[in-house]
């Protein structure tokens, strides 16, 4: 009969789910962070190998770039959220931490069960041919995922079982329709698109996060590539004159900075103590600069592109729950960081220049930070 190996996928989940929750009762704290890292890390490798399977990745890349859009249009997260949240109000019993755990179990546990070929190829066999087999197999394995997850989770993971009744039951209703247009080779694809999304899964319950941007800087002066005169005076203020204001630039481009960053965050004392970090390091080439010009150019300077910047940071952060009472709350938190840039390069091998501003000047050097005043010491 269609649809037995979804029915038996749900099942398995609610019951590893509950056995999991009545475990958790009796494990020390510190067993369950350690229990939910390892459990972390191996969702992390589910997702790396689903990955690896892919034959080409720009399909994968285009199918994550379309889904994210299609997923923003629809508002999916949103929705899922709201349900999650909705569950866990109901489940919560007011209780605005159990809420949202109990939403974080459900969405979590949603994404890892209806990702991969298993509950697409399973769902489709049980609807054409009533053959279980794949969607059984399928259900041991969640069944065991479901048991760790929600000794961590809660009982939010149980209620995935939800999601993927209604996801796996919707491809076996209409497996006469897919199952002729879905290939071993969309198959492997959609699977490595699978994998990608539960290695942020893994990422994400491991409160680990990383990053790297690329972006332009345009704020480049709008006469900065033009040759132009100006007008001024001569022969003690008596006489206008016109002279080179400015030699232009026409290769002048964008600047480009590189940004990496990496941060870590954790909870302890049973969620009372939170504390996080974040380290980032940027490097901006194509830097614009002033260029020295030959002497008979008229003027000593130009702009140019040939200068590099660096920029290395971090910061470190808690905030502890000192007391967590139904009718009063008190936390107390701090901050810290540290910042600093410096210029690594500047235009034909210059060491320095100086500019005036606002009546100071302005010390522009390699190795040192961007925009420095000085002047005698006293």
């Amino acid at each position: 009969m269609p649809g037995i190996g979804t029915l038996a996928n749900c099942v398995t989940i609610i019951i590893g789910a509950s056995l999991g929750v009545f475990c958790k009762r009796g494990l020390p704290e510190k067993w369950q962070a350690t229990m939910m890292n390892s459990i972390a890390l191996c969702i992390f490798i589910i997702g790396v190998q689903m990955a690896l399977k892919t034959q080409n990745i720009i399909i994968v890349i285009f199918s994550l770039v379309l889904g994210a859009i299609v997923g923003e249009i629809l508002d999916i997260e949103a929705a899922m959220g709201r349900l999650g949240q909705h569950l866990g109000n109901k489940l919560g019993n007011g209780d605005s931490t159990a809420s949202a755990a109990i939403a974080a179990g459900f969405v979590n546990a949603s994404i890892l069960f209806c990702s991969g070929a298993m509950a697409i190829l399973g769902s489709i066999q049980d609807g054409l041919a009533a053959d279980h087999t794949t969607l059984f197999a399928k259900a041991t394995l969640d069944g065991l995922i479901s048991l760790i997850l929600s000794a961590n989770l809660g009982i939010g993971v149980a209620l995935s079982a939800l999601s993927v009744g209604i996801y796996q039951g919707s491809i076996t209703l209409l497996a006469g329709v897919v199952g002729p247009l879905v290939t071993d080779a969309m198959l492997k694809e959609i699977s490595a698109s699978g994998g990608i999304m539960i290695m942020a899964i893994g990422c994400n319950m491991l409160k680990l996060t990383a990053g790297f941007e690329s972006v332009g800087n345009d704020a480049i002066d709008n006469t900065a590539t033009l040759t132009y005169l100006s007008a001024g005076l001569m022969l003690g203020n008596t006489t206008s004159s016109m002279g080179l204001g400015q030699i232009g630039n026409s290769s002048l481009r964008w600047e480009t900075t590189n940004r990496f960053n990496v941060g870590i965050e954790g909870n302890f004392l049973n969620n009372r103590l939170n504390v996080r970090a974040n380290y980032f390091n940027s490097k901006t080439s194509n830097l614009i600069a002033l260029g020295t010009l030959a002497y008979v150019a008229g003027l000593t300077d130009y702009y140019t592109n040939d200068g590099e910047l660096e920029n290395q940071g971090f910061d470190a952060a808690f905030t502890a729950k000192l007391i967590n009472e139904k009718n009063f709350k008190f936390e107390l938190g701090a901050s810290v960081g540290h910042y600093k840039n410096k210029l690594t390069k500047l235009p034909q091998g210059k060491q320095s220049f100086e500019t005036e501003m606002f009546g100071g000047t302005i010390l522009t050097e390699v190795g040192r930070p961007v925009g420095v005043f000085y002047g005698y010491k006293t």
